[in-house]
This record gives C-alpha cells, sequence and structure tokens, in this order.
C-alpha cells in the first residue's frame, strides 16, 4: 500500500518536473534540517488526506 503512494508522489513529480513546474531547488517545500524521514511521512498523510472522499455540508435535496 506503501508503494502505491509513493508511487503516486513520483509521479506527479515527475509531471510537475517535466511541465515546468519545478524551481531550481530540489528541496521542494523541504526544510533543510528536516528528517527525510518525517518529510515522506508528512507527504503520505496529506496524500492520505487528500485521496478521502469530501464530506458535503448543507442539505440534500
Amino acid at each position: 500500500m506503501y508503494f502505491l503512494y509513493i508511487s503516486y508522489i513520483n509521479e506527479s513529480t515527475n509531471f510537475a518536473e517535466s511541465l515546468g513546474g519545478s524551481g531550481d531547488t530540489k528541496d521542494w517545500g523541504h526544510e533543510k534540517d528536516e528528517d527525510k524521514i518525517e518529510w515522506i511521512r508528512l507527504c503520505l498523510r496529506q496524500a492520505t488526506k487528500m485521496m478521502k472522499p469530501m464530506k458535503r455540508k448543507g442539505l440534500s435535496r
């Protein structure tokens, strides 16, 4: 299951780089003093959050 997330992150990064969405730096969004494992966990946590269906608020008709 983690390999699927890693593949999603890898492919989205490749897509952004190929279309000019990447800057000069390779550490996009990454602090220099931040642990790489913690960075991966943060990315996976955000990817999981984005993959969940959104809860709809308000009245349903």
